[in-house]
This record gives C-alpha cells, sequence and structure tokens, in this order.
C-alpha cells in the first residue's frame, strides 16, 4: 500500500474481488492484519488545487480530505487503488503520509529539490485525465497529499481526478465473541479464529500487501 506507480498506459485492473482475503503488515511488520473484502465500488474524485503563481513551489503538500478513508471505525476499514490524471502543466508531486509520520511516494527514491524540479512529477503530459498512468494505493490511516510546482510564465490552478477503485473491508482480526456476527457470516468466532490460523500460516489462499512509502527527505534537501 502507499505505492506510487508509473507506468505506460493501460487499464486500472482492480487487485482484489469481494470475498479475498488481504494480509497487511503493520507497524514496521511487527503486528499483522488480516482482511476480508466486503464489497468493491468504482471511485472518482475530483480535486482542486489552490492557484500556483507563476515559478511558484507549494511549500507543504495539501491533504486531500475527499478520500475518506477515516469514515470509518475498526473493525471496518477502506482502502483506494486510484489513478491520478491531470489536464495541467503543472509539476505536482505526490506525498503519502502514515498516521502522524510524514512519508514520501514519488516514482523515485530522490526528492526534487530547488536545483531539479523534475524528479518523481507528474503532469498532464505525463498522466492525462484521459489515460492516467500514476497509480495509488491507500489505506487508513494514511492520506495523500498534492504539491506543485508551476514552471509557466502565468498563474495556474491544477485540477485532478482520482478514478479507480474503493474497497469496503473488514478487519478480521479486530473481530470479538461479541461483535463478529455483524459483520462476517461465520455462523462462529471459533470458525473466524480457525480462518485467521489459516492465513497465518499460510494454508489459505490470499494477498500480502504492505503499506511502507518512502521516508520523508532529509533536512537540507
Amino acid at each position: 500500500m502507499g505505492d506510487v506507480l508509473d507506468a505506460r498506459y493501460s487499464a486500472l485492473t482492480p487487485f482484489h474481488d469481494e470475498d479475498d482475503y488481504i494480509e497487511i503488515p503493520h507497524s514496521n511488520a511487527i503486528e499483522t492484519k488480516f482482511y476480508r473484502v466486503d464489497r468493491r465500488e468504482e471511485a472518482l474524485i475530483k480535486y482542486t488545487h489552490s492557484a500556483v503563481a507563476a515559478g511558484a513551489t507549494d511549500g507543504e503538500a495539501t491533504v486531500i480530505d475527499d478520500l475518506e478513508l477515516r469514515e470509518v471505525d475498526p473493525p471496518l476499514a477502506r482502502m483506494f487503488q486510484l489513478r491520478l490524471g491531470t489536464d495541467q502543466p503543472a509539476l505536482g508531486y505526490i506525498e503519502i503520509e502514515s498516521g502522524s509520520s510524514p512519508r514520501r511516494g514519488t516514482f523515485k527514491k530522490e526528492s526534487a529539490n530547488s536545483s531539479n524540479r523534475y524528479v518523481g512529477w507528474f503532469n498532464s503530459g505525463k498522466s492525462p485525465i484521459n489515460e492516467p498512468r500514476v497509480e495509488v494505493r491507500l489505506l487508513d490511516p494514511m492520506s495523500i497529499g498534492l504539491k506543485y510546482h508551476n514552471p509557466t510564465g502565468s498563474s495556474i490552478t491544477p485540477e485532478v481526478e482520482f478514478t479507480g477503485m474503493r474497497y469496503e473491508l473488514v478487519e478480521l482480526t479486530a473481530l470479538t465473541q461479541r461483535n463478529f456476527s455483524a459483520y462476517v457470516t461465520e455462523t462462529t468466532f471459533v470458525r473466524v479464529q480457525e480462518i485467521i490460523k489459516l492465513l497465518k500460516d499460510n494454508r489459505l489462499r490470499h494477498t500480502r500487501r504492505t503499506l511502507y512509502g518512502l521516508k520523508k527527505e532529509s533536512k537540507g534537501r
């Protein structure tokens, strides 16, 4: 999760179906959580950034609240698989935060700086709205922010469309004897625990995904 991909255009392929199981390590792999996909829906989010003056660069990334990652509480969770497209020439930079720890999600490990703007960027040439190539994957408590550099001679108000999939999840490892029947179809809590054990022992088919982004650039860059 938190991946940022930059590739030749191809249609987005959903990476999960309903009832799929997912394993996601948290807290630097100390804790592993298991989820079941309860529902999959198409997503479309339109975002308008504040105006960026000619030749200017944003100081901080603006977090996009419309992704609504935090609208559900455990044992429910929400995950997005999205493509970003734009019709603007301004250079957009993606930053991904996980909880209180800021992380950077760019196409390369090096970050853009005042002497090199053309690192880890996207614009209408690299990811147009009609053929978006930049893909991001997010799960609460992650959030995505955008910042811009405007290389043109006039002010630009960047607009971005996020298209893709939203997955509604149930965290199996957060279920209890008292609440499990409200979220899953298993008739006993013992069966829920058996499923978790099968997943941990790698005896039940599932997909393992990671949350980690790249560390934010160090001071002085």
